[in-house]
Parts: C-alpha cells; structure tokens; sequence
C-alpha cells in the first residue's frame, strides 16, 4: 500500500536512490564544491571529509572500475571528482576522519582485496584541510 502511494506521487521514481545518477565531476566543478561545502560549514558547522586517490599508476580500466565501486558505495549527499591531473576525490558530507577512513578501507578491500592499493589521503575540515587550491 504505501509502496502504491509513493509510486503515485513520484511516478519518475522507481527507488529513492535510483534516480540519482552520480558523475564524476571535472576539477574546476569539484573544486567550486568543495569551497561551498566550507561555507556550508561556516553556516551550520559540519565537518565534512575530502578523501583523495592516487591513480597516476593505474591503467584507465583500473580507474573505471574503482570510480564505480566508489560512486555504488557513496551516499546521495557525496560527491566524486577530479581533484588534479592524478588524484580524483570523494568528498564525504558530514564524516570525520574516522567515518572516511572506514570509506577508504572498505572501497580498498572491495577491489584490491590482496593487491597493492592506490594511495590515498584523507583531510577533514576544518581542522586537518590542505590548505588551498591544486
């Protein structure tokens, strides 16, 4: 019944998070969110997380198939994007460090399983940014 409801009211909608088709974002893009989520933190004071791979060694397949686990894996408030030339990022909407790192190892675990990862990096704002634009 309240499947039929809601089926009614949002007919577009097949699941909540189906419809929301997440793109990795092109640097400039990534970097305009990442400084409205600093004034998003000035207005409501949430930390958030910037979550940083290294693909410089990978091959395009590799990078395609980590941005999908990565895009699977990540909430409807997140966002993925290239941070520079060999780094794309993930940023985590109210996560601290903590919460990025159970990211980080759970996407790593998921492809790698017992290969050598890419590396990455984790800052979380304000506290531990890094500190401008790339």
């Amino acid at each position: 019944m309240r499947e039929e409801k809601r089926k009614k009211r949002y007919p577009d909608a097949a699941k909540p998070a189906a419809f929301v088709k997440k793109k990795i974002m092109a640097k400039d893009e990534f970097h305009f969110l990442l400084k409205m989520q600093q004034i998003r933190y000035a207005r409501n004071g949430n930390v958030f997380s910037l979550l940083l791979f290294t693909t410089r060694d990978n091959s395009r397949k590799e990078i395609r198939k980590f941005t999908d686990i990565v895009k699977a894996r990540m909430r409807n408030t997140d966002a993925i994007g290239w941070f520079d030339k060999h780094s794309f990022g993930v940023l985590l909407h109210a996560a601290d460090s903590d919460g990025a790192s159970y990211f980080a190892v759970d996407i790593i675990k998921k492809v790698y399983e017992n290969l050598p990862s890419p590396p990455y990096t984790i800052f979380t704002y304000p506290n531990q940014w890094y500190g401008g634009e790339e």
